[in-house]
């Protein structure tokens, strides 16, 4: 099993006997859309889909598009943290890969 956390430090990976532990790069400007529970950040459904679109995106990931339940995904709010970001590889791979 892989959990994937993503960080504005390095990128890392924490391997255990059950499972591995990703930390992927995100620039700090991207860093909006998560929600505080007890000691921790989470990203909410549509922030987490944005941030594995955009790992996708970038190669660091593969997203299985066929697998998601988009019920709870807020699409205004999805086409806005892409329309944030400049990045022409996202915008060909949403071209590719249409999500939502």
């Amino acid at each position: 099993m892989i959990v994937t956390s993503v960080t504005a430090r390095k990128r890392r990976t924490m391997e255990t006997r059950t499972k591995t532990f990703e930390y992927a790069h995100l620039a700090p400007h991207l860093f909006t859309g998560y929600i505080k529970e007890a000691d921790y950040v989470i990203a909410t459904p549509t922030k987490a889909l944005f941030d594995a679109v955009y790992l996708a995106a970038k190669g660091a990931r593969s997203v299985p598009v066929d697998e998601l339940d988009l019920t709870a995904i807020d699409k205004k709010a999805f086409a806005g943290y892409c329309g944030a970001v400049r990045a022409p590889q996202l915008a060909e791979y949403l071209k590719a890969h249409p999500i939502i």
